[in-house]
């Protein structure tokens, strides 16, 4: 059992319940309110404890969780999103100043990596990581004032979504599904494509339109596709190779959200990635890319590159489109759960914090599809 002592069931309990429960902000004082305990002064600081100081281990907790799920679950994918949590200051863990991609503005914020298994009733976080930079990981006051075990180093993203993909499939032995990232934020993006293909794992990644490929078949290339880099000064962009065309592009249309019945387009052709030639053995690697845009388009405006190469159109983009379906579920949670709530500086607080608002997502996710008899968390 993940938590052996009755003292800490008991305050898992107490913490799950406020974030479940608590509307608005979920402070641990709103926790306690909620709970009915009248000595809100002596349960507020015990709460804290049990979230920041105690030895419970998150990670064991999240494997249950996680084998729970997939237990009685459909899996199809593991997806990667990433939460991104403005802060004042610079005490809380991991807070730096960034440029977030998304929103076009550089500001505080912790950035926590999510892995989420993608299954019959949504995508459901079951690890996280937190990013750490240089002014974190080489600054031994504040690694010590945050509590940053010795052997959590600073690591580019796309190494924390390896190191969790290795967690989830090596340690808790769970399927090597593929994996649904974006990559078109992601600086060490090559990073991440050659270890999942290193490991033969599946994969299906969102990439900028930006991103250079070669066609893996140079005479399928048409006479306008190579005029576009036929001066030798560049390669050929994603965008400019399916756009330009194979000679013979597959374009079909294909369900994107059946509930909406909508429809996209797609052109794809077979790419090599030149990025990947720093490692000899996957230079002639073959992916698929596809390009991707609805009827009121003009032209693609999207994306995939995969190793899925057996796999129909359709198939892909039912791959690509739980990637959505994660930001989703990620903005409920940072809405109604807590995953922006987190009043502690500590490493060990933060990621105890997450693990029980990843559980209390889940409970209510299983308790709104009727499942929750077949898989109800135990501590």
């Amino acid at each position: 059992m993940p938590l052996p002592r009755s003292d800490q069931r008991r305050w898992a309990e107490v913490y799950l319940r406020g974030l479940l429960t608590v509307p608005g902000k979920k402070t641990i004082k709103k926790m306690i309110r909620v709970s009915g305990d009248k000595d809100v002064s002596r349960m507020t600081q015990s709460l804290q404890q049990f979230i920041s100081q105690s030895t419970w281990d998150w990670y064991q907790v999240r494997e249950a969780m996680a084998r729970k799920l997939h237990a009685s679950l459909d899996a199809e994918a593991w997806v990667v999103d990433q939460a991104v949590v403005p802060k004042r200051g610079t005490h809380s863990v991991g807070v730096a100043k960034r440029f977030v991609p998304a929103q076009g503005r550089t500001f505080n914020c912790q950035v926590g990596i999510g892995l989420f298994l993608a299954t019959d009733i949504g995508s459901l976080p079951v690890d996280w990581s937190l990013a750490l930079d240089d002014t974190w990981s080489l600054n031994e006051e504040r690694r010590s004032r945050a509590k940053i075990p010795a052997d959590v180093a600073g690591k580019r993203d796309s190494q924390l979504i390896l190191d969790m993909v290795d967690r989830a499939v090596h340690d808790w032995g769970l399927p090597a599904l593929p994996v649904v990232a974006g990559l078109c934020n992601c600086p060490d993006a090559y990073s991440l494509l050659a270890g999942l293909q290193e490991r033969g794992t599946g994969l299906v990644l969102e990439v900028p339109a930006s991103l250079e490929v070669l066609p893996a078949f140079p005479t399928a290339v048409k006479p306008a596709a190579k005029a576009a880099v036929a001066d030798g000064a560049r390669l050929p962009t994603a965008r400019e190779l399916v756009s330009g065309g194979t000679s013979r592009p597959h374009v079909t249309s294909v369900p994107h959200d059946a509930e909406e019945a909508q429809r996209v387009f797609l052109r794809s052709c077979l790419v090599r990635v030149p990025g990947l030639r720093t490692r000899p053995h996957l230079a002639n690697a073959t992916f698929r890319l596809y390009a991707e845009w609805s009827p009121t388009e003009a032209q693609p405006t999207r994306f995939w590159i995969t190793n899925l190469l057996d796999r129909r159109p359709d198939e892909i983009m039912r791959l690509a489109a739980m990637r959505q379906e994660s930001a989703t579920d990620l903005e409920r949670m940072e809405k109604s759960f807590g995953v922006k709530d987190f009043e502690g500086r500590s490493f060990p607080g933060w990621h105890r914090h997450m693990t029980l608002a990843s559980a209390a997502y889940a409970f209510d996710k299983l308790k709104a599809a009727g499942r929750l008899m077949a898989c109800t968390p135990s501590f």
